[in-house]
């Protein structure tokens, strides 16, 4: 043979294995646990965007470059404990409407997000079914129609009047049921991960990076829209103490137990910033589109619950009345309305209730008798 084998002696120790040293073999587990938490993190993210946009069914994408999504048509259901329905013509219902108003009646369109929807209310206790019955009360007919949809901004609302008042045509006043966070994108997070760029960070309201970014995940969003993830953000961001228990009187600053985030809305209408002046031109254009179609354009001021009777809610007021007065917009304030209805007035802490709606309802028709006549 060419060539020898050493055999081990019976007593000889064995080579020892080779062994990484520890800190290489930890950065080893590191790194193969971030490439399994990335991959694991991609996949949620893809899956939950391959998702439907709701899964009760009340919405649906469209490809439309400013609404981005509309309400689904001929739904109906319970929202809430609320009886809910959307029409085939993807209106808040039970009612359909045809493109020009009966003989003797008189059309009002109504605009805005959820406060104007009517989140937290019945169908026939919405401000729009509710103001043809005051209307009918004096003797006088009048077709209500609520084009509001769940979370839209001003610019996605000054866009419904544009296309939908060609679809409904004939309105003698446009009713822009205004809301707090009109002023920038939809709060609405499960809608933002569908949002192109453009859009979304045009409106979206000042905020770190990390939570900006937070809310275009459709992962985040899922997670935050479960129990855990409502306890998790009811222990991050606590609700104010309630109004009743504290004494009577204003702070120093007229912001006592105004929430955080509504703070920080109404900075946005008093400083003068982009997010003003973006509010400021999108009215403009809502009150020449109704002055085009021969309407009224009247702007409904409504303070959520924890603004009333503040400094904070009197600023905002401040900011609305000359850019109305400019645009010719009518400006309605219900501020001592709410104050006196209390929390009778709203379904929660950011949404008229069935009573705020119908105080809103015959204001709007103080404002609309005169054109009726």
């Amino acid at each position: 043979m060419s060539g020898t084998v050493n055999i081990p002696s019976p007593g000889a120790p064995s080579p020892a294995p080779c062994r990484l040293p520890w800190r290489r073999r930890l950065v080893f587990a590191g790194a193969v646990l971030l490439a399994a938490l990335t991959c694991a993190l991609t996949f949620g993210e893809w899956y939950c965007r391959s998702l439907p946009l709701d899964p009760r069914g009340w919405y649906e994408l469209t490809r439309d470059p400013v609404l981005f999504y509309r309400l689904a048509a001929g739904v109906s259901g319970v929202d809430g404990g609320n009886v809910r329905t959307q029409t085939a013509q993807r209106l808040r219902g039970p009612l359909t409407f045809s493109a020009l108003p009966p003989e003797g009646a008189h059309r009002v369109l109504w605009i805005g997000d959820s406060a104007c929807f009517g989140h937290g209310v019945a169908d026939e206790e919405t401000a729009a079914m509710v103001l043809p019955a005051v209307a009918r009360a004096n003797g006088v007919v009048v077709e209500s129609i609520n084009l509001g949809v769940v979370g839209y901004n001003v610019r996605q609302a000054r866009e419904v009047l544009t296309q939908r008042g060609e679809e409904f045509r004939g309105a003698k006043a446009i009713v822009y049921f205004r809301h707090l966070n009109d002023i920038v994108n939809a709060p609405w997070t499960g809608v933002a991960p569908h949002i192109p760029s453009s859009l979304f960070w045009s409106y979206e309201r000042p905020a770190p990076v990390v939570a900006q970014w937070a809310k275009r995940s459709a992962l985040v969003t899922r997670l935050a829209h479960t129990q855990a993830g409502h306890r998790l953000w009811r222990w991050l961001a606590p609700a104010p103490p309630d109004t009743d228990s504290e004494p009577e009187g204003r702070s120093p600053a007229g912001l006592r137990s105004v929430r955080p985030l509504h703070a920080q809305y109404v900075a946005l209408y008093t400083d003068g910033g982009r997010f003003a002046g973006q509010f400021r031109d999108e009215l403009n254009t809502m009150a020449i589109t109704a002055r085009e179609r021969g309407a009224a354009l009247i702007v409904v001021y409504w303070p959520t619950e924890d603004l009333l009777q503040t400094s904070a809610s009197e600023r905002v007021i401040e900011a609305l009345a000359p850019w109305c007065a400019t645009s010719g917009a009518t400006l309605i304030d219900m501020t001592a309305e709410f104050v006196a209805a209390g929390h009778k007035a709203y379904a929660d802490a950011t949404h008229p209730g069935e009573t705020g709606h119908r105080l809103i309802a015959e204001r709007v028709w103080s404002e609309v008798a005169p054109r009726c006549r």
